[in-house]
């Protein structure tokens, strides 16, 4: 088959081969079957918009930090194939809360049938420059020991969870500290098994609405 020269240029029938070294005029699919590799594709030249709805994709994926707003509850869903967890928070506050009538923050992960509120193993701490004290709690992750859930209180922090291999069981860890100066600082571990798959988790007061702060996360996917 003969080559047509125009200019810079060669054309095969449809297919032209320019003098910029691009090639015009292959149609989709005009390929052959197992042509192009992964060597062939740059690095990171494949956006989320070009993924198939429902491919299987593993690896960290980051969503937005918004507002929590005038809400009791923050939950935020998760792909089922989720296998770790990674929360931020920042500027997080109660509209009310006292001594004797405290409002404070806790962690729950849930699954389609709902949030987990039960069998949690879940010790918390804290630190000043003359207090500490521990507690343990079966109803939550608390983020912060209840005797701190007033609303003069601002706190920040971040929350790590990650499934054991194999298991509906999740372990939770975070580090909160309070005040601009971060006067106080927190301390939390715990585990509870959902059982079945991760759908949801859920920042939520146990009493009151939030008045402030803001909630990013990301989520991990094998």
């Amino acid at each position: 088959m003969a080559l047509e020269k125009t200019g810079q240029s060669f054309k095969i029938m449809s297919i032209t081969i320019n003098g910029d070294g691009t090639i015009t005029g292959i149609s989709v699919g005009g390929l052959p079957n197992g042509i192009v590799d992964t060597d062939m594709i740059a690095a990171n030249a494949v956006s989320s918009a070009k993924i198939a709805s429902g491919a299987t994709v593993t690896g960290w994926t980051h969503q937005s930090h918004s507002a929590i707003g005038s809400v009791s509850a923050h939950t935020v869903s998760v792909p089922t194939t989720t296998t770790a967890l990674r929360i931020g928070f920042t500027d997080l506050s109660s509209n009310t809360g006292s001594s004797g009538s405290e409002s404070y923050a806790a962690l729950r992960l849930g699954t389609a049938s709902g949030l987990k509120d039960t069998d949690y193993e879940t010790v918390s701490s804290y630190l000043e420059d003359s207090y500490q004290e521990v507690q343990t709690w079966s109803s939550r992750a608390i983020l912060y020991p209840s005797n701190y859930g007033r609303s003069q209180h601002v706190f920040k922090g971040q929350i790590e969870c990650w499934k054991l291999g194999g298991t509906n069981r999740w372990f939770i860890k975070s580090q909160v500290t309070r005040g601009s100066s971060n006067q106080t600082h927190f301390f939390m571990q715990s585990s509870v098994d959902i059982g079945g798959a991760i759908t949801q988790f859920s920042i939520f007061l146990n009493t009151g609405s939030f008045d402030g702060g803001s909630v990013g996360s990301s989520y991990y996917e094998d």
